[in-house]
């Protein structure tokens, strides 16, 4: 109904027209939400990548821990691959 009253006021004379203007509205619309969905994966990228380096600092350290905080690191690795795992969902 908006769309009848925006058009209204552009002097719209025929269907041709009102469909030209009614898919450049879309197409609007359509590059608007694509440059969301890049920015989005952009970010989840990049959360992905910081979550692998933390792994790879906490794989590291493993080989200098005792058992408890070997338990705990594997916890802690687990639950980074669970996020990158979501991340890749996310993507």
């Amino acid at each position: 109904m908006l769309t009848f009253f925006v058009l209204r006021g552009k002097g719209i004379k025929n269907k041709q027209e009102y469909a030209l203007l009614v898919n450049g509205l879309e197409k609007q619309f359509v590059k608007k939400k694509m440059k969301n969905y890049e920015k989005t994966i952009t970010v989840e990228a990049k959360h992905k990548r910081q979550t692998q380096q933390e792994m790879n600092e906490l794989q590291r350290d493993m080989k200098y821990q005792v058992d408890e905080e070997r338990a705990d690191t594997k916890s802690k690795l687990a639950m980074k691959k669970d996020v990158i795992q979501s991340s890749n969902e996310s993507i």
